[in-house]
């Protein structure tokens, strides 16, 4: 079957801030509903330790997806108190910059500036995640994703 690529409203610059939001935000309902962090976590936790990363970097992460949880359970569960999460978005939402700045967890920031997944090289480093993200890309995005995290040698999940 051949690939077809559709849009996302949310994808598109004009679209209205506050709906994006309201569409990312329900997302973090999903993923919670789903379980997604309890699958995520064990996939990171196996290669943290095997790559000894320290710093993931969550790419088009919006109002904050699984990986907040998912960095939290790598500290109860895992004993990984060391590891450092940024999330990162090309259009960050700024409610969750509010929420994930605080200082109350010194290792969850989001990064302010806009972050384009097609060039890592300008990315925070750390091991890269793409949570709920990827179909968003077209064929030559997907590509160019890829490409980056080769040349940067940086792995991503």
């Amino acid at each position: 079957m051949k690939r077809v690529q559709l849009f996302e409203f949310e994808d598109f610059q004009w679209f209205p801030g506050w709906l994006r939001t309201c569409m990312t935000n329900l997302l973090v309902v999903f993923n919670k509903m789903m379980g997604v962090s309890d699958v995520l976590v064990k996939f990171i936790a196996d290669i943290s330790k095997e790559k000894k990363i320290t710093h993931i970097v969550d790419l088009g992460s919006g109002a904050g997806g699984a990986m907040p949880e998912v960095q939290e359970i790598l500290a109860t569960k895992y004993q990984m108190n060391e590891v450092q999460l940024t999330l990162t978005d090309l259009y960050p939402n700024s409610d969750a910059l509010k929420k994930f700045n605080k200082q109350e967890k010194p290792k969850l920031t989001y990064h302010s500036d806009s972050v384009d997944a097609t060039d890592l090289a300008h990315a925070p480093k750390g091991l890269k995640t793409m949570i709920n993200c990827f179909h968003h890309m077209r064929p030559e995005q997907a590509k160019a994703i890829l490409n980056s995290a080769s040349e940067s040698k940086e792995p991503i999940l």
